[in-house]
């Protein structure tokens, strides 16, 4: 295993890393993404009802 990421794993807990935003449209397709998230999992029916 890569020391280093297993460092960041303990760090953030969870082992997600940041991701480079390249352009607008990389922009929204990560908003998208995190917004829908919580529909995805099943913890609203909405995205608009995780406030």
């Amino acid at each position: 295993m890569n020391p280093d990421k297993d460092d960041m794993r303990r760090l953030s807990g969870s082992g997600v890393f940041g991701k480079t935003i390249y352009n607008e449209e990389d922009l929204e397709e990560h908003l998208d993404y995190i917004h829908c998230n919580p529909v995805k999992h099943g913890y609203v029916n909405r995205a608009a009802d995780w406030a």
